[in-house]
């Protein structure tokens, strides 16, 4: 029958939130030059940020393929190629008339922001050689999980996954933060301090963009914020999150790579007295003469608080 054909209420209110107040919403000429600055800006920063890294010759300018064995230090790209796909597909919507399954853009969003936070937080510790990359990049997928949820589901469930995915994120955050405090304040030598502010950019991008995230699902869910508003701080928060912390970092990262910085694993427990003999003394200071050009940060009896 007819009836059996039109959704129950659950069923309308979830369809509402997830296409967050329908196609009215998504064909404002606003949401779509946003989407368009934002796949500008990210697709621009993928080729920036790619071009940068391959022309990059090494510290002497013989290695033709400097990056290409650190691939590592590529993640950037990806996060910000990434990033500009989820736009794309939110453009390629808006050209169909934001109809159908295409207009769920909060799909879109998340699976952006599932594939590219984790990246940006393992990018973040990797270049720093800090512990628990993977950990904390599969924490952050878990929040993410949590935010998608709370996003497309109706209330009361919706604040029960809000308040699982704040409560991880919270966490997660903190102990990220305490482990980049650690490396910064290994930063003492004159040449470190001189690539030291590139990083703090990109930590600042890291740590205080993200807040703004969580901030807009409850400003949007107390009805302060319209879509159209949400829509646009989505797309400042996108572009700088990735954008500008990737242009930070890449340049703190090439940087660090002309100078040789070597990240010591961090060793934040009390010194150890160690008695050498004079064979592994000699043998240290051979180490010392061959590397004596690179800049260890993070000496291996720091203490650190």
């Amino acid at each position: 029958s007819v009836s059996d054909n039109l959704p129950s209420a659950g069923q309308a209110e979830m369809v509402s939130a997830l296409d967050q107040n329908g196609p009215q919403y998504l064909q404002n000429p606003i949401v779509i030059a946003a989407d368009w600055i934002g796949f500008i800006a990210l697709f621009g920063s993928s080729l920036a940020v790619a071009y940068k890294l391959v022309t990059f010759k090494g510290p002497d300018q013989d290695d033709v393929y400097f990056f290409g064995y650190r691939e590592e230090k590529m993640i950037s790209v990806f996060v910000n190629l990434f990033a500009a796909l989820a736009y794309w597909a939110k453009l390629a919507s808006h050209a169909n008339g934001d109809v159908g399954p295409a207009a769920s853009v909060t799909t879109y969003k998340y699976l952006d922001y599932l594939f590219t936070c984790p990246l940006l937080t393992i990018d973040l510790l990797w270049c720093l050689n800090l512990p628990y990359k993977f950990t904390f990049g599969a924490i952050v997928a878990v929040c993410i999980l949590c935010a998608f949820m709370a996003s497309v589901i109706p209330p009361p469930a919706r604040y029960m996954w809000f308040g699982m995915g704040i409560t991880v994120f919270s966490a997660a955050w903190f102990n990220i933060l305490k482990l980049v405090r650690m490396r910064l304040e290994q930063f003492v030598s004159k040449e470190a301090k001189k690539v030291r502010q590139s990083l703090k950019v990109a930590c600042m991008t890291y740590f205080f963009i993200w807040l703004g995230y969580p901030t807009l699902w409850v400003l949007g869910d107390a009805g302060v914020l319209d879509s159209v508003v949400s829509a646009l701080l989505h797309t400042f928060l996108d572009v700088f999150s990735k954008s500008i912390y990737g242009f930070a970092l890449l340049h703190f990262v090439m940087r660090t790579d002309k100078r040789e910085f070597i990240f010591v694993p961090l060793k934040p427990s009390v010194e150890k007295i160690v008695v050498e003999d004079d064979e592994s003394t000699s043998s240290r200071a051979e180490s010392t003469r061959a590397s004596k050009s690179k800049i260890m940060i993070g000496s291996r009896g720091k203490k650190l608080r």
